[in-house]
């Protein structure tokens, strides 16, 4: 399976992670920077969220 890096540039991490939580996602243990979050949608799939 071939799978797609295209992070999410917001202005808000902190809110943006929130939304994220509230509509399902998890945040990951790895957290490569400090502006950026790794999420998990409910199928495990991984996405970022960058300031």
């Amino acid at each position: 399976m071939t799978t797609l890096d295209a992070p999410i540039e917001v202005d808000a991490l902190s809110s943006a992670v929130e939304q994220a939580v509230a509509l399902g996602a998890a945040v990951a243990d790895v957290l490569p920077q400090d502006d950026v979050r790794v999420l998990l949608d409910p199928a495990l799939s991984a996405f970022e969220a960058d300031r």
